[in-house]
């Protein structure tokens, strides 16, 4: 399995209830990859480990397009 099938696989159960497309999903993945340095040598305690830093940031992104989307409905 591929680092990026690891980190995938562990994204859509992590990132389920943010509600990501595949395509966005995709273009994480690889920001997680590229910006924690995950090769397909990482462990899994590595790939866990990177998720959880940036689901935080997840989080607040969906909050800001929620709060965009709410915004621009009630105009």
């Amino acid at each position: 399995m591929t680092i990026k099938d690891k980190v995938l696989t562990s994204a859509k159960t992590s990132f389920a209830k943010y509600g990501l497309k595949k395509d966005e999903l995709s273009k994480l993945v690889d920001l997680i990859i590229a910006s924690r340095g995950l090769t397909d040598e990482s462990k899994d305690e590595d790939v866990t480990s990177a998720i959880k830093a940036v689901e935080p940031y997840v989080g607040m992104m969906q909050s800001s397009f929620n709060r965009a989307v709410s915004e621009t409905t009630k105009k």
